[in-house]
């Protein structure tokens, strides 16, 4: 335990190791607003818990740890780059305390991040992304799942209970105990880059938000693994999109022993508040397709191959790289597979085996390798001759989406059957959703069914698709 004197009016503050490791993820973030500070302190108390508002005054006050910018005017908010909420600071005072207690080294670039909406929305996504993997396990009650959408405080999701309802059943989600935040690392970009602030002008590119930390896999070695966002609002023009990605991609592939993943992430409707209105919401879809163009139909040139070379093909380079694309509330436990270092793909294929076999035991022949960059290792399920190709899924992955297309296009050229995408869901002991359709339908529409479905192509040329249930059902399309 620290004690805190502040030179302003000499009052003492005692801090305990939970403390500094707040003070150190706010430094590191560069500011949190009310809610995220929340999120933080659930983390490091291990139960979901609000930050009392008595230490924080105490905290915020003149000579204190935190320095509050408070509510911008109602003219002021009419800017959409001003931040309408009141967000919390480090003080210097802090950062000595924390570079006197190591927990954090003078070497250490503070992270720049500038007080406005974007950065505040990608804090959000990456706290939340880091909230979940302390608290969302492998089996959640119906009760835990409930508790997620009615604590807007405690929880990142969206509240989904209208005020006049009563509240549902519920019950707190229980902390994960392998879970440990000290050893995440998510100070400025700048810094884990080894390079100091006049040097950052020469680095490739700097992203949104960096978090990177080792760990062995399979009881291997110890990787290297990074965690990048991006949050993108569709604001920049398609050239920036692409060089961003391009510069990505490249530094995957430089760096294969690394484990990679980008969050490209936009906003959606899980953020509705009024402070939040002068920005419109993006449809995840609609962007997603916008990224997807962007890989499929720009080029670069490559000098060792002296030709112009499509993006999406130097992607499949980068075998150590996944890039997500998403809303915010989605985002999170995209997020959270990575820093728990969860096998998605493993796990989902587990599933799809198993729900094959309860539906019909007779319709499983054998795994087949499929020549897309995600499925070179039994990642399409080939059944019995006259069904339906299963793809293992993985929901927001362009892997997955684009393997699809590549399909699908085959199918439309009557190479093969339409193929079926089987998604596990992201949180708890739900039952599986299989996305099984046609996802890009003549020109490229986006569909995403609700119900477990394998779809079946007869010799008649009818269509139908089997659920768990016993009769089969028309597929519509």
């Amino acid at each position: 335990m620290v004690v805190h004197i502040n030179k302003n009016d000499h009052s003492k503050t005692r801090l305990t190791n939970e403390h500094l490791l707040l003070l150190k993820m706010i430094y590191q973030l560069g500011f949190v607003n009310r809610h995220q500070l929340h999120l933080l302190w659930s983390i490091v108390k291990k139960q979901p818990k609000e930050f009392s508002h008595n230490g924080l005054d105490r905290w915020s006050k003149t000579g204190g740890l935190l320095f509050q910018k408070k509510y911008q005017s109602q003219r002021q908010m009419e800017n959409n780059n001003r931040l309408p909420r009141s967000v919390f600071v480090c003080t210097p005072a802090a950062i000595e305390l924390l570079i006197a207690s190591k927990y954090i080294s003078i070497d250490d670039q503070p992270t720049m991040h500038a007080v406005n909406l974007h950065n505040e929305l990608t804090l959000q996504s990456f706290i939340g992304g880091l909230w979940c993997a302390a608290f969302i396990g492998p089996y959640m009650t119906d009760q835990q799942i409930t508790w997620l959408y009615n604590q807007p405080l405690l929880s990142p999701f969206s509240c989904r209970r209208h005020r006049h309802q009563p509240p549902a059943v519920q019950s707190a989600p229980k902390y994960q105990s392998s879970f440990d935040p000290a050893k995440y690392d998510f100070s400025s970009f700048i810094t884990q880059q080894g390079v100091n602030g006049k040097l950052a002008t020469q680095l490739p590119f700097i992203a949104d938000l960096m978090c990177s930390w080792q760990q062995r896999k399979n009881s291997g070695n110890l990787i290297t693994n990074e965690c990048y966002i991006e949050f993108d609002n569709r604001s920049e023009h398609a050239p920036t999109t692409l060089q961003k990605l391009y510069n990505y991609i490249m530094y995957a592939i430089q760096h294969p022993q690394k484990d990679i993943t980008l969050h490209i992430v936009c906003r959606d409707r899980s953020i509705f508040s009024n402070l939040y209105e002068l920005v419109p919401n993006m449809n995840p879809f609609i962007h997603l397709q916008y990224i997807l163009g962007i890989m499929e139909h720009y080029q670069y040139f490559d000098k060792e191959m002296n030709e112009d070379v499509f993006l999406l093909a130097y992607y499949e380079r980068a075998k150590n790289l996944r890039i997500y694309v998403s809303g915010i509330e989605d985002c999170y436990l995209d997020i959270r597979n990575h820093l728990i270092m969860t096998d998605v793909h493993a796990k989902t294929t587990a599933s799809a085996m198993k729900w094959l076999k309860d539906a019909n035991g007779t319709l499983i022949d054998q795994a087949q390798n499929h020549e897309t960059r995600l499925y070179n290792n039994d990642g399409v399920i080939q059944l019995n001759s006259g069904y339906n190709t299963l793809i293992v899924g993985e929901y927001n992955s362009i892997d997955t989406i684009e393997s699809l297309k590549f399909m699908c296009e085959d199918a439309a050229k009557q190479k093969c059957f339409w193929p079926c995408v089987f998604y596990q869901t992201g949180i708890g002991n739900k039952p599986t959703i299989p996305a099984l359709l046609r996802l890009f339908k003549a020109h490229g529409g986006i569909y995403r069914p609700t119900q477990p479905l394998l779809v079946i192509s007869k010799l008649n040329g009818v269509v139908e698709y089997q659920t768990a249930e016993k009769k089969s059902q028309p597929l519509l399309l």
